[in-house]
């Protein structure tokens, strides 16, 4: 598990060390988080949605799947805005 876990941290960063502007988005709008699995992912996206979405971004970000991706993660954004609106001293995933 340590072995996979490393690997995927690793082929994150790697990606993410791509895209350097989509890198810094992400990052300042607090879009990563930690899966239950100890994985970095995007907000709203699995570990598979995240190395995903992370390839569309330096292949095809008009593409209709990149898209639906970044749909996805805007909207759970949003919920989490919602929930710390509403919850403002239990902030944090």
């Amino acid at each position: 598990m340590a072995l996979d876990l490393d690997d995927h941290k690793a082929r994150i960063a790697s990606l993410l060390a791509d895209v350097p502007q989509f890198k810094d988005w992400i990052e300042g709008v607090d879009g990563l988080t930690t899966d239950s699995q100890g994985r970095t992912v995007i907000v709203g996206l699995n570990a598979a949605e995240t190395e995903e979405m992370l390839l569309l971004r330096v292949t095809d970000i008009s593409g209709a799947r990149f898209q639906a991706l970044r749909k996805k993660h805007d909207a759970a954004r949003r919920t989490d805005a919602m929930k710390d609106i509403a919850h403002p001293t239990k902030r944090g995933r």
